[in-house]
C-alpha cells in the first residue's frame, strides 16, 4: 500500500510538471514590450502587421510574431537576437561588415534570417545558405 501511495504521488507530480511546462511563454501586449523593442519594430518593420507579442518568462525575452509569418526574438533589454523575414531582413539592421561580404559574395541574395549571439552572427540566406560571422562582423565560414 505504501508504495501505490507513493508512486501514485510521482504519477500526480509527474503530470503536473509536464502540463505547466510550456506555459512559461505568455501573450502580451505590444506596449509591454521594453522601449527599445519597440522603437525597433516601429522603424524597421513599420509596413508589416503585428499579430501577436510573447513574453517568455523563463528566458525573460521576447517574440514579435507578424501576420506573414516573419518574427524578431528580443532579449530583456528589448535587443534584437534573432529576425526571420519570410522576404528579406532589412538591409539596415545587417551591421555594415556584413552587409559589404555579401554585397561582395553573394550578390542579390536575400537574407532570411540573423541572429547575434556574444560570439558573432550567423547569417541564413534564401537557398538555405548559412555564414557565420564573428562579433565584428568578420566572414569566419560556412555552417552546415
Amino acid at each position: 500500500m505504501k508504495h501505490l501511495f507513493f508512486n501514485a504521488i510521482a504519477v500526480f507530480l509527474f503530470f503536473g510538471a509536464t502540463a505547466s511546462y510550456g506555459q512559461e511563454k505568455r501573450v502580451i501586449d505590444f506596449s509591454a514590450l521594453p522601449q527599445t523593442a519597440q522603437d525597433f519594430v516601429n522603424q524597421y518593420f513599420s509596413a508589416k502587421e503585428v499579430s501577436t507579442v510573447f513574453y517568455d518568462s523563463d528566458d525573460r525575452e521576447y517574440e514579435v510574431r507578424f501576420s506573414d509569418g516573419s518574427k524578431i526574438e528580443f532579449d530583456k533589454k528589448g535587443s534584437w537576437e534573432e529576425i526571420k523575414d519570410r522576404d528579406n531582413v532589412p538591409a539596415a539592421v545587417i551591421p555594415q561588415p556584413i552587409r559589404d561580404y555579401l554585397a561582395t559574395n553573394h550578390k542579390n541574395a536575400k537574407v532570411r534570417k540573423i541572429s547575434a549571439d556574444r560570439r558573432g552572427y550567423e547569417v541564413e540566406l534564401l537557398g538555405d545558405i548559412e555564414l557565420k560571422f564573428n562579433k565584428k562582423g568578420k566572414f569566419q565560414r560556412y555552417d552546415d
